[in-house]
């Protein structure tokens, strides 16, 4: 064999040598990120489920699930560069020098992340919370490091990021164990007061979710050129509060019918 022809072939078997080390490394790599990604959620989700199980709040459960998960995963791109042969000290340097730069590019992400620190401490609302913000509103689902997710009485979902929670008036619904509820029928001048407040009371001790005390009431709220205005008022459960409001929207058409209330000349029932 020649000379040449032996370079040749030299060079022929280390091309296919560093091939197959190329291909072994790529497969070694996708190995890596399939398993790290299963156990970077596999980990979070443990973490998570410790947390539920010592009953800690489910606000702070899922702030620290969506934060532990992130930063496992970032363990495991860090891991899968290292691998590569890339240098992750001077790779974290890189991003410590461009760390103002990425702030200024980030600094809502940033004032998310910051604001939904504030709120996982603070607890101003919690999940299962029914919120006001401007005008959006529903029951909290979830806290996350950015965003947190709100879900309509119609099943629609709400994502506000953390920083618009912090900056907004918010009204809970949920943070008081009582809540007022006030319900407001419009009548004609010829109903008989005492025998409306009779039933209204009645009716409302028959259904059981008012609270007794303070006592439930129903007062003259005002007098109209056509019409009283008459109130009930009591305190309830917040959870019972959309329940009782619409029993007694309900009730109120049988009220008129009974000739209880007599209708005033232009409305009927008005909350």
């Amino acid at each position: 064999m020649s000379l040449s022809k032996f370079f040749n072939l030299e060079i022929m078997q280390g091309s296919a040598q560093e091939v197959t080390l190329f291909i072994l490394k790529i497969l070694y790599v996708f190995l890596i990120f399939v398993i790290g990604w299963y156990l970077a959620n596999r980990l979070s989700k443990t973490i998570k489920n410790a947390m539920l199980r010592a009953n800690i709040d489910k606000g702070i459960v899922s702030f620290i699930n969506s934060a532990s998960k992130t930063l496992f995963k970032i363990v495991v791109l860090l891991i899968i560069l290292s691998t590569l042969g890339l240098d992750t000290s001077a790779l974290t340097a890189t991003l410590g020098v461009g760390a103002v730069a990425i702030g200024f590019a980030m600094k809502d992400s940033l004032s998310n992340v910051a604001s939904g620190v504030l709120i996982i401490i603070n607890k101003p609302f919690k999940i299962s919370d029914y919120l006001k913000i401007d005008n959006l509103e529903g029951t909290v689902v979830k806290i996350e490091i950015l965003f947190t997710t709100l879900v309509t009485s119609d099943n629609k979902e709400i994502i506000i990021p953390n920083s618009n929670l912090i900056s907004k008036n918010i009204v809970n619904y949920n943070a008081r164990q009582e809540r007022r509820f006030s319900f407001y029928f419009l009548v004609g001048y010829d109903t008989n007061f005492e025998k409306a407040k009779s039933y209204l009371l009645e009716l409302i001790t028959s259904k059981d979710i008012a609270f007794k005390t303070p006592k439930p009431c129903v007062v003259i709220e005002e007098y109209r050129e056509n019409h009283i205005k008459l109130a009930l008022k009591l305190w309830c459960k917040p959870d019972d509060y959309k329940n009782l409001h619409t029993f007694v929207q309900e009730s109120a058409k049988n009220l008129f019918d009974q000739k209880i209330f007599s209708l005033p000349f232009r409305n009927s029932v008005k909350s």
